[in-house]
């Protein structure tokens, strides 16, 4: 199993839901208002930063998690492109994950 840990600005939530549902993940924990500082800028949810990020976090089996990576290294790209070779603030980190209950 691998825990994927996708963090996102709340600008692109449709983005991400979209693909998530066309990926047919149907299980997943989201965590609102995650603030932090990246090479995309700072997310604090003051007037003077670029607003609020989220996190999603789900649990897949390894042949699925790499599906899942490449599907948002995909939407990733193609938002890139629009943006003119912009930092887009999506990341995502995968760990071994373990069911222990």
């Amino acid at each position: 199993m691998r825990m994927l840990l996708i963090m996102f600005r709340d600008s692109l939530e449709q983005e991400v839901y979209h693909m998530l549902r066309e990926e047919g993940i149907k299980a997943f924990t989201v965590i609102p208002s995650v603030h932090g500082v990246g090479e995309a800028g700072s997310a604090f949810g003051a007037f003077t930063s670029n607003g609020e990020n989220s996190m999603i976090l789900l649990a897949l089996p390894k042949d699925r998690a790499g599906q899942l990576v490449k599907a948002f290294g995909d939407v990733r790209d193609h938002l890139a492109e629009h943006q003119h070779g912009a930092k887009i603030p999506m990341r995502l980190f995968v760990l071994p994950c373990e069911q222990m209950i």
